[in-house]
């Protein structure tokens, strides 16, 4: 295997792609074969879907600023996009889904600002050809001082594209703060207003969007750094949820 090398100035996506062996041969463990692609600025997540609409798992990155996409060629070697989706904007996650009204298969990218004034999502829409909308802004609410953490994304009530969910943690950690999950449902021309929901702790860290029930319906998993717990919330089958 080549042995990692250092490269100043900036970021690398490093990309590793496992080399198999035949069938049935008792071989050593997997060898792998690694590419590296750098971007300009700290990186800060990472997501994979396919965004050009040709089959292949692109990767999409949040930067400081703004975020990197990068397009598979389907022989596992990868390009920037022509652009700089959301350049300027300071985030530390995104949530890749399909939030236009439009039919194309192409997925859309949402960062969470990490503006602790105002807390916001940034969407911006895929235009294709490696090209992005202008960021639409999108409040959370949060007090000031209050910290942007995670983003997730899925179909919460059904209809349409997908909804958005964010976690806000109180202001500066406080445990008397409030401690919220913001749900943005998909109108078809953006989103609605949000709604809030308790965390079940104190300064939520991450969110993921999953069927923890025994119904179809998408519900909501919380981590909460200082009260060492996880919260959940179930679908009412319309996107609003109680706590579980």
């Amino acid at each position: 295997m080549e042995p990692l090398r250092s490269i100043p100035f900036g970021v690398v996506v490093a990309l590793v792609v496992a080399t198999g062996h035949p069938q049935g041969q008792v071989c050593s463990p997997p060898s792998f074969e690694r590419s590296d692609y750098p971007l300009t600025g700290g990186s800060r997540t990472l997501r994979l879907g396919e965004m050009d609409g040709d089959g292949d798992l692109d990767i999409a990155v949040v930067k400081y600023p703004g975020a990197a996409v990068l397009f598979n060629d389907g022989r596992g070697g990868f390009a920037n996009s022509s652009t700089t989706p959301g350049a300027g904007i300071v985030a530390y996650g995104l949530a890749l889904g399909h939030y236009n009204s439009s039919a194309d298969a192409r997925l859309d990218l949402a960062l969470n600002s990490a503006d602790v004034i105002s807390p916001r999502v940034s969407l911006l829409l895929n235009q294709g050809a490696g090209t992005f909308s202008p960021p639409a802004l999108y409040g959370v609410g949060g007090a000031s001082g209050s910290g942007f953490q995670g983003i997730a994304s899925g179909n919460l009530d059904g209809v349409g594209g997908d909804d958005l969910v964010a976690v806000i943690a109180g202001s500066n950690g406080d445990r008397a703060g409030s401690h919220p999950v913001a749900v943005l449902l998909n109108n078809g021309a953006g989103f609605a207003p949000y709604v809030w929901y308790p965390s079940g702790g104190f300064f939520p860290q991450a969110v993921a969007v999953g069927r923890l029930d025994a119904d179809a319906d998408l519900d909501l998993v919380v981590t909460n750094g200082m009260s060492n717990n996880v919260g959940i919330l179930l679908n009412r089958g319309n996107g609003t949820f109680v706590s579980g």
